[in-house]
């Protein structure tokens, strides 16, 4: 580390002791470090000298001492560390609105107040003609005030002073840029569309689109985000005018945009202050938990839930529903295989009679019949064993999700997992794999009840009667037949049950935690 860099222990202009590094800004680093004058904890944002940019340095440090307001990161001073500079800033000790959406605790109508405190310090930026060009969750922070938390907007490093000098500076983060704003061409309705962007992720607990820079600056610009349908008609008009493809057709203002806020918060109050979960949907046959979705597969139907547990989409029945991180696959026998993912919903062939599919992070499918296996991805079906050759069962495993094959010969069963060799005494029927972690669970084709814990080079035997395996980061769950939640820990050859108020029916899990459904046909988001 050079010596000019601020490091956890060093003082900086003999003033600012830093103590940890907080995360990256847009130019440098951001540190908190304690003021030795007055006792406070500030923050301290790093900038990194560039070559050409001495004039819009110190254009954009004026700026950040102009801006004061009750909703805007306020600066304090600048000091050196050799030719590093860092801006002495307020240190906000409740973390970011990332974090807070992705906690999802907090009720609708109180992040939509938070939203208009964001939109109101904006606003007052516009007012010095100051655009901030970046905002997203990671640059609003919180503090607690009175107990309660208030936001402030931060990062005003790329602002800009007026409308775009066409200098195609392609400048802010794709998730949140408006269309134009891709080509370079913005005024203060780029900032309007940001604040869009982040009252759908609220309201809808995702954003409108995902994917690569390239396959977002293509949404932005082309595709209509997918509105769930609970959304009230009101809210559902006030998003669809902050997201306007046309600058023209947006709120004219931020300020404009706070007034809509306000009359939605007031008069659609009862709709947005219902909390959805548990959500009744009636007789559960399974759960998959999709990216930021839950599907509930029901007789009569398949329904497609939010974060939230209300009713985004209902689609016809299928036969089989499955989740795996970002995506979720839908195939009913005979008919083409459904594929939802970050890029939206692709078409597969059909499954071939009695294959029963799994499913991999990454959005491939894989099956066995008739002893042989095979592989659907980006590039076609792929064969991975030969028809005969014994294959009773695969699935995805480790963080490379590579498939591991379960294969039955002369009543006992091999599994291949992460290029090893494991023998079971007894024939099996199904393996359910971690997504991370080289571990399984092998169900006996014999003795249904009869489960293999399986991780490289070790096998131990449980009996768990119960349904099919999900697994989140930490444990594989199912239900049992008395409706209670089982958890197995492979690693530990260690079995739990858990008894809830309401007997379960089905579990899905994933690395944000799981969802239960109750045989009374309600749906619980457990975390």
């Amino acid at each position: 580390m050079r010596p000019d860099f601020a490091v956890p222990g060093c003082v900086l202009g003999g003033r600012y002791l830093v103590e940890e590094i907080l995360g990256q800004g847009s130019f440098g680093r951001v540190f908190r470090a304690c003021d030795l004058a007055t006792s406070t904890t500030v923050a301290l944002k790093e900038f990194i000298r560039q070559t050409g940019r001495q004039d819009s340095f110190l254009r954009e440090l004026g700026l950040l001492f102009e801006l004061k307001h009750p909703n805007i990161i306020s600066c304090e001073s600048l000091t050196m560390s050799g030719s590093v500079r860092y801006i002495v800033c307020e240190y906000m000790e409740a973390g970011s609105l990332r974090e807070t959406l992705e906690a999802s605790s907090m009720p609708l109508l109180r992040m939509l107040e938070i939203l208009r405190e964001v939109a109101v310090g904006v606003a007052h930026a516009h007012d010095r003609n100051v655009i901030h060009r970046d905002l997203k969750p990671e640059n609003i922070l919180l503090t607690r005030r009175g107990g309660e938390l208030r936001a402030k907007v931060s990062d005003f490093g790329i602002s800009t002073l007026g409308t775009s000098l066409g200098t195609r500076s392609w400048i802010g983060s794709p998730a949140y840029m408006a269309p134009e704003q891709f080509y370079d061409q913005y005024d203060r309705r780029v900032d309007v569309y940001a604040l869009g962007v982040m009252a759908f992720e609220i309201l809808c607990g995702r954003r409108p689109f995902r994917g690569s820079p390239a396959q977002l600056m293509a949404a932005h610009i082309k595709k209509e985000p997918d509105y769930p349908a609970w959304l009230p008609k009101m809210t559902l008009r006030f998003l669809r005018k902050a997201l306007a493809k046309k600058p023209e057709k947006r709120f004219e203002s931020v300020q404009a945009f706070i007034d809509a806020l306000d009359v939605v918060r007031r008069v659609e109050r009862p709709a947005l202050a219902d909390q959805a979960w548990p959500a009744a949907v009636g007789d559960i046959l399974s759960i998959a938990h999709g990216a930021d979705e839950v599907f509930v597969r029901t007789p009569e139907a398949l329904l497609r839930l939010d974060r939230r547990g209300r009713l985004v989409e209902r689609l016809p029945p299928v036969d089989h529903a499955i989740g795996r991180e970002g995506f979720a696959l839908f195939a009913t026998e005979g008919e083409a295989v459904s594929l939802r993912g970050p890029h939206g919903v692709r078409a597969l062939d059909p499954l071939p009679p009695g294959a029963i599919p799994s499913l991999s992070a990454e959005g491939s499918i894989a099956y066995a019949i008739d002893g042989g296996a095979w592989v659907v991805d980006s590039g076609g079906r792929h064969e991975l064993a030969p028809v005969g050759s014994g294959v009773a069962c695969v699935d995805f495993v480790g963080v490379e999700q590579t498939p591991c094959l379960g294969r039955t010969q002369g009543g006992r069963s091999t599994i291949e997992l992460g290029g090893a060799r494991v023998d079971l005494p007894r024939p099996v029927s199904r393996v359910v794999a971690h997504g991370s972690r080289y571990e399984l669970i092998a169900r006996s084709s014999n003795d249904p009840s009869q489960c293999f814990l399986v991780r490289l080079g070790e096998v131990s035997e449980a009996k768990l009667d119960c349904g099919d395996f999900t697994a989140d980061e930490q444990a594989f769950y199912a239900v049992s037949p008395e409706g209670e939640l089982v958890g197995v820990s492979v690693g530990a050859s260690r079995t739990s049950r858990t008894r809830w108020e309401w007997p379960l029916a089905s579990v899905a899990a994933s690395r944000d935690g799981f969802v239960c459904g109750t045989r009374d046909g309600r749906v619980l988001a457990v975390r």
